[in-house]
């Protein structure tokens, strides 16, 4: 009788736990679920996709529920974007306060009589959320006579017109 009591009161005090994996909170994304039924938990088999904010991301975009507590793949932080690292030429400085990452904007100055492009001897660029640089190519070159007269003529057209409707009246 004893043994039997024992089954019965045994039977009664096991509970039965679901496989689940705890959802997953990944930095710098939004998540959703393939069967989100709300909670902090999600069935073995539930799929979540991630979303990164602009400027990150992450390979790994849908992440799998396989065993409890088990997501595969295991990587679902998204990562910052990153823009290949500036390297001046002997005619210019790129002024660099961080990593060449989403968002970082570098301070190029070109020597005298150089410019990016044949324009100014001093611009910005910055690291874009494709993990381009928005200014491109950051080279510093020496302008012709043609490109550094106009940039001289262009830095000071409101004196020359000045002058001029000055010396009419």
């Amino acid at each position: 009788m004893k043994f039997l009591l024992c089954s019965l009161l045994c039977l009664i005090s096991i509970s039965y736990t679901a496989a689940v994996c705890a959802d997953v909170n990944p930095a710098n994304a939004v998540v959703t679920y393939s069967n989100d039924g709300g909670g902090d938990a999600s069935p073995v088999g539930e799929t979540a996709t991630l979303v990164c904010s602009e400027g990150y991301t992450n390979d790994e975009l849908v992440l799998t529920c396989t065993d409890p507590d088990v997501w595969a793949p295991v990587s679902s932080d998204c990562t910052i974007m990153s823009c290949s690292a500036i390297v001046m030429n002997d005619d210019g400085t790129a002024n660099v306060t961080s990593a060449f990452t989403y968002d970082t904007v570098v301070l190029i100055t070109c020597a005298a009589a150089h410019g990016i492009n044949g324009v100014d001897a001093t611009m910005t660029t910055t690291c874009q959320a494709n993990g381009t640089w928005s200014v491109a190519p950051l080279n510093c070159t020496e302008m012709s006579e043609d490109e550094s007269g106009v940039s001289a003529l262009l830095a000071t057209p409101l004196m020359v017109i000045g002058t001029f409707i000055l010396s009419m009246f």
